[in-house]
């Protein structure tokens, strides 16, 4: 699995079986997706699909954060809880913040037309996202994610709150 690291921005690339659970997903969200319009987040109803992603997620990905690695950094299982059910949003424009003392798992879905995607850290320093369907974007909290607006951009949104 590769990994790429920015700040408190990391992405990984999916395995096979995961990409393949992500792509039925997206299947059944892209007409939602790209009739999507509210400003600057649209929530999408949650489909059997993307519980499966879900599901998936929690049982291989948590595992394979090791101990002290750069993505541990960012969201450690061992010291993170859900802190709300996991949903299915798209980017239509704008942006919004993962809050404070909470790191986010951003799962990309679909992509309509060619919006830019990108990370600002808590700092306001940016980075564009390469928004690749079935990647993994880990995100500290007091960050955020911004579209500018030219499309649409689904992703399945995990929160998780720090515990000591």
């Amino acid at each position: 699995m590769s990994s790429v690291r920015e700040r408190l921005l990391e992405i990984w690339q999916p395995t096979d079986e995961f990409r393949r659970l992500v792509e039925k997903a997206a299947i059944i969200c892209r007409e939602q997706t790209i009739s999507a319009e509210d400003k600057p987040v649209t929530k999408l109803e949650t489909t059997r699909q993307c519980e499966d992603v879900q599901k998936e997620f929690g049982k291989s990905y948590q595992k394979m954060i090791e101990n002290d690695s750069s993505t541990a950094k960012i969201f450690d299982p061992r010291q993170s809880k859900l802190h709300w059910i996991p949903a299915t949003f798209v980017l239509t424009g704008g942006s919004f913040r993962i809050p404070h003392n909470t790191s986010a798992i951003a799962i990309p879905l679909v992509k309509e037309c060619s919006p830019r995607i990108e990370y600002y850290d808590a700092h306001g320093i940016s980075s564009v996202i390469d928004w690749d369907v079935g990647s993994l974007i880990y995100m500290d909290g007091k960050s955020s994610l911004r579209s500018d607006g030219c499309g649409n951009a689904s992703c399945i949104l995990f929160v998780f709150k720090k515990v000591a």
